[in-house]
């Protein structure tokens, strides 16, 4: 009996070995991949943009994204080359990054919500997924909910830093996120952090009526841990970013921003 008692841990001890192990070289070569999409897409001039918003003239009456004057950080942006990104992976729709975090990632969209949790951007299988659009959201994240998904790593890494948003002071030193597009670089207003339900109200993409979307507004205000002052208008657009939480299955860790959007005068 307590020979094969023994034999009984030292197999569990092997496999908890195995898996660590596991965990332990997929967290490496994560992270190396990661660096790696970081020196190819930054450029030390800016990247010329298929549609510059700043080079059309929309029709009057349109709703646009905001001009942002003076950003040093949407600046240091404008370097970033999706093209060079796609010669490697097609799927790359844009690129990521919160300042104080370690969120600086390729932005990516599959054909289902399943495969980039599992796949890194260069789509080698690895525990560290990649950060990625909804399926049901457009690449060009002007949806009325924009939602991204990225793992909660232990080491920090992917979208781990989200949490740092519980404690409000966080979102004092770093209250904007800034997504890098074909389009040029969006700046968004971080407006909540809070538990959502994977079933709630939270992760609805298109809301049809203004009423519906004065709810969602209303809700993702309501449920924050912190008041950041700011209320999304009904024409803003969102930005949901979704992590887990802790071992619990219907609950997620997010954060939400808003992209103010302006509407061109007419002549």
């Amino acid at each position: 009996m307590k020979k094969g008692l023994n034999l009984l841990f030292l197999a569990v001890f092997l496999v908890s070995s195995l898996l660590f192990v596991g965990s332990v070289r997929d967290k490496r070569q994560g992270s190396s991949t990661y660096q790696e999409a970081v020196a190819i897409a930054v450029r030390e001039e800016p990247v010329p943009r298929e549609t510059p918003p700043q080079e059309t003239t929309p029709p009057a009456g349109k709703w646009v994204p905001e001009t942002i004057l003076k950003d040093p950080v949407m600046e240091d942006l404008a370097a970033i080359d999706l093209a060079a990104l796609r010669e490697i992976n097609p799927d790359v729709v844009g690129w990521i990054t919160i300042p104080e975090t370690q969120i600086n990632y390729p932005l990516m969209q599959g054909e289902d919500n399943d495969f980039y949790l599992h796949y890194t951007w260069k789509g080698d299988k690895n525990s560290v997924g990649s950060i990625f659009l909804e399926t049901l959201c457009s690449p060009d994240l002007m949806g009325d909910n924009t939602i991204l998904y990225g793992h909660n790593m232990a080491d920090g890494s992917m979208f781990n830093d989200l949490r740092n948003y519980a404690v409000e002071g966080f979102w004092q030193r770093s209250p904007f996120v800034y997504i890098v597009t074909d389009a040029g670089v969006y700046r968004y207003d971080i407006v909540s952090a809070y538990k959502a339900d994977v079933n709630g109200l939270t992760y609805g993409v298109e809301f049809p009526t203004e009423e519906s979307k004065a709810n969602f507004i209303c809700f993702l205000c309501q449920e924050s841990e912190f008041d950041t002052g700011i209320v999304p208008e009904a024409q803003d657009r969102i930005l949901t970013l979704s992590t887990c939480y802790g071992t619990a299955n219907e609950l997620r860790w997010v954060v939400q921003a808003r992209l103010r959007m302006v509407q061109v005068p007419c002549d």
